[in-house]
């Protein structure tokens, strides 16, 4: 059926007629039965209100994440302290009912793998439209996403909102603030050697990661079959992202001056970083965000592009993190606006994000255990998909029992994470941060970004500065 989709439908976004007969034809074959789950009005009704429903237990989660201390995402050095169990059974009471309610109003599904495969024909489709640079045609192919996979409009919402706020919002305060000032002009026109290019690139990238030693640890050595099925599937669902955005994007100019005081200034950063202290930080909507985005049905509509091959491997990373392809939609089509509309470089060619690509890279490769010490906390993930919902602090799966065992005590990166239910109806959780004779013989710890971290700090979710600029905010602290 993917095939027959792909035959059916790629000459029409390769083509340049646009009469009614020609739009009534497409029209009858994106909404037959095969393709479209939505076709009667009952079931339209039935997702949207599963949708909206999604959306709104979001919101509600996400309020309730906002009452827990903000140590559980900010803390750096050694704490403890206690939350409240209310806490915990609430949220995971807003999450059932968000369970109960999908599995009663969404309309019947197709197999998984057929919706699986569905969508990956609809994205082959939308890169041919990019190609086309038709941008009827290139709308048409976006929206059939929401023919085969309704779900997805909703996961990629909530998913583009927190890569937007906590990845890209400082890339676009830093665009508009240099709207005022003169920036020299060394522009490069975006082209298919260009697009080809920075992909080629980006596999020789995921490859060093492969297969190398680095000091993140000896990658793990699968089955050739095993392993070429990664670099194909997973360089699909990873970069037709930025192949998508960058075919339709042909003809205009990416500013490298631009990129370059982006990166010595460090403005991006400055936000981005800003937002990890706030109850929008990156750990705190991730977690959520990710929990949704397993409940049944949901899944297979969005996130399971991600998980589709049993555990990962470097090609298995997205640019922004770890995403299955209908969840990036919405942040397509605004870094589309951001080049097309306002002349700013996409956020994922800035230096801070290139560095971001090159963290997510390694904490997707699956590492052999007598090389690494500690947990292989997101690898794991991609084993037990049900568990370790987090990214970077192991609190919010500790306290919500969603870690990957049941285990009090647990070592990540340079810290111990501590969790034990009290009689006085709290948690309590502990971190305790090792100090630099325990650490010694290890190797550097590395921030999400790559950097080395102080080896008595945890590192938080965030970018790093060059020396000079750290220096600077040290002053400017002082």
């Amino acid at each position: 059926k993917a095939v027959h989709v792909v035959l059916t439908l790629s000459p029409y976004f390769v083509a340049s007629q646009t009469s009614t007969e020609f739009i009534s034809k497409i029209h009858s074959d994106m909404m037959s039965p095969s393709i479209c789950l939505w076709n009667t009005w009952d079931s339209f009704k039935r997702y949207v209100e599963v949708d909206v429903h999604l959306v709104k237990t979001f919101f509600r989660c996400q309020a309730l994440l906002w009452r827990l201390p903000w140590e559980m995402w900010t803390a750096t050095e050694s704490c403890e302290f206690e939350v409240p169990v209310k806490l915990r059974d609430d949220y995971e009471d807003v999450v059932e009912e968000a369970r109960k309610f999908v599995l009663e109003r969404a309309p019947r599904q197709r197999p998984a793998n057929e919706t699986m495969a569905l969508l990956a024909a609809q994205r082959t489709v939308w890169i041919l439209a990019a190609l086309s640079q038709n941008t009827y045609f290139f709308a048409l192919a976006a929206l059939g996403q929401f023919l085969v996979a309704p779900f997805s409009l909703a996961v990629s919402l909530m998913t583009s909102g927190m890569y937007f706020l906590n990845l890209s919002s400082g890339h676009t305060v830093n665009g508009i603030i240099f709207k005022f000032f003169p920036v020299p002009d060394w522009s490069v026109t975006i082209t298919n050697q260009l697009v080809l290019g920075l992909m080629l690139l980006d596999f020789v990238a995921n490859c060093i990661v492969a297969f190398c030693p680095l000091e993140h640890g000896k990658p793990k050595r699968y089955p050739l079959r095993k392993t070429i099925k990664h670099m194909v599937w997973g360089t699909f669902n990873s970069k037709t992202y930025g192949v998508v955005l960058l075919l339709f994007c042909r003809g205009y100019s990416i500013n490298l001056a631009w990129l370059l005081l982006d990166a010595v200034l460090g403005l991006s950063v400055l936000v981005t970083n800003a937002v990890q202290r706030t109850p929008l930080a990156w750990e705190c909507m991730f977690y959520n965000v990710h929990r949704l985005g397993h409940l049944p049905f949901i899944y297979e509509h969005a996130h399971k592009a991600h998980h589709f091959l049993h555990e990962s491997m470097s090609f298995d990373g997205h640019i922004f993190s770890g995403s299955g392809f209908p969840e990036d939609w919405f942040l397509l089509m605004m870094d589309i606006l951001l080049v097309q509309g306002l002349g700013i470089p996409p956020p994922m060619l800035s230096w801070h994000m290139l560095k971001f690509q090159w963290f997510n890279k390694k904490t997707h490769q699956r590492k052999e255990c007598d090389t690494v010490k500690g947990e292989q906390y997101h690898e794991d993930h991609h084993t037990f998909h049900r568990s370790n919902f987090g990214f970077g602090h192991l609190f919010f799966d500790m306290f919500f029992r969603t870690y990957k065992s049941d285990t009090q005590s647990a070592d990540y990166g340079p810290a111990n994470f501590f969790v034990a239910d009290n009689k006085k109806g709290s948690v309590v959780l502990r971190m305790t941060v090792k100090q630099n004779e325990d650490v010694a013989s290890q190797k550097p710890d590395k921030g999400t970004d790559g950097s080395v971290c102080d080896s008595v700090k945890f590192p938080l979710a965030e970018f790093d500065f060059l020396a000079w600029q750290t220096a600077l905010l040290k002053l400017w602290s002082k």
